[in-house]
């Protein structure tokens, strides 16, 4: 049977009152989350109970401490949602500093072509709240180029995708299966070919070294974030941060495959981390990518070998400027799907943002969310 269409109109007597940039109520959500589901999974999608239900969770619910930064909606004059800007504020640390970065995503608008500023009016209102630091790491074209006029700094070192392809045959097929799911199927087809092209082409099998790996759970993930990240300008507090959440999160991401989180060892010494989500034979879509000062050639080797000895067609992932120097000596190519982004109206902090490595990208982001990679059936 059909499910009841969703109405995106609040009560006449409250419409005039609530037109503009308000923050987003439960009130909202059957309307926000019609509006995700055509807007991210196609015009005919049907916003299911647990994608409401993730929209919440992660965009309604905060601590007390952060409610004076709240998720956007845009009403109209007729009552009717017809924006979205979802928010989350996270602990983070400025040169030692405790510091609230809140990030924001989703940004949608049901008509842009009737109200071409929805988008802007929800970010101008998100940029003006009381948080230290505005970021995203989702940020497409048209955020961007909205960011950019709202004085936003775009990170170009921390935007770039790379790509690295293991079993050439598999890894066309793989991009091909993200839009249409049914050609992964068709995978164990291409597993002659891809032999063959080992044997004519540059794709001879990754050399890991002399390093191991072995499963890492969530307190271990938890501290190796937090000595791999020392020393950096801007990182998250993880000890604040409800990383065990995030985590549980971040395992819900039917579409990309099962989360694989691995230690690499040199010796008994824990020199990286890694995590990525992959189907068998398809592709990893890397999430994490850690490492001791000096170690991030030896990690990201052992990476590529190890996902090419679990069958894998090829990885990507977010770059950032140290690991965009070690990649580009490895065969990787390069495109841009999202911008990094972020900003303060305290022109110190950003000077201080930009004197140093930052840690912004996957579990300190926006990436580790189910909204991203996930099916919501």
């Amino acid at each position: 049977m059909a499910e009841p269409a969703l109405s995106t109109a609040m009560p006449a007597a409250t419409a005039e009152a609530a037109a503009g940039v308000v923050p987003c109520t439960a009130a909202h959500l059957p309307a926000v989350a019609a509006m995700f589901a055509r807007t991210f999974r196609g015009r005919g999608a049907v916003a299911t109970p647990s994608l409401q239900q993730t929209i919440a969770r992660l965009f309604l619910e905060r601590d007390a401490a952060d409610a004076d930064i709240p998720s956007l909606v845009h009403v109209d004059a007729s009552g009717a949602v017809d924006g979205f800007l979802g928010v989350r504020v996270s602990p983070f640390e400025l040169a030692g500093r405790p510091v609230r970065v809140a990030f924001c995503g989703s940004l949608m608008a049901s008509a842009p072509d009737t109200d071409p500023f929805v988008g802007a009016k929800l970010l101008r209102r998100f940029l003006a709240g009381p948080q230290d630091i505005s970021a995203s790491e989702t940020a497409n074209a048209v955020s961007q180029a909205l960011w950019t006029r709202l004085r936003g700094a775009v990170l170009p070192d921390y935007s770039l995708e790379w790509m690295r392809v293991l079993r050439p045959v598999a890894f066309g097929l793989a991009l091909a299966g993200h839009a249409k799911p049914a050609l992964n199927r068709l995978q164990p087809l291409t597993r002659p070919f891809d032999a063959l092209a080992r044997r004519i082409g540059p794709f001879a099998p990754p050399q890991a070294g002399p390093c191991t790996d072995s499963a890492a759970d969530d307190a271990m993930i938890g501290a190796l974030l937090e000595r791999f990240s020392a020393g950096a300008v801007l990182r998250p507090d993880w000890a604040a941060l409800d990383l065990g959440a995030r985590l549980a999160d971040a395992r819900h991401k039917a579409r990309y495959g099962a989360m694989q989180a691995r230690v690499v060892w040199r010796g008994e010494t824990a020199i990286g981390l890694f995590i990525y989500h992959a189907r068998p034979g398809g592709m990893a879509h890397v999430l994490e990518l850690a490492a001791a000062p000096g170690q991030l050639p030896a990690v990201v080797d052992h990476l590529f070998a190890h996902a090419h000895a679990c069958g894998l067609a090829g990885l990507r992932g977010r770059t950032r400027p140290d690991l965009l120097e070690v990649l580009l000596t490895r065969r990787c190519q390069f495109t841009h799907r999202a911008a990094t982004v972020l900003t303060s109206r305290d022109p110190a902090m950003m000077a201080r943002i930009r004197s140093g490595r930052i840690v912004v990208n996957g579990l300190a982001g926006e990436n580790w969310m189910p909204l991203i990679g996930h099916d919501f059936r």
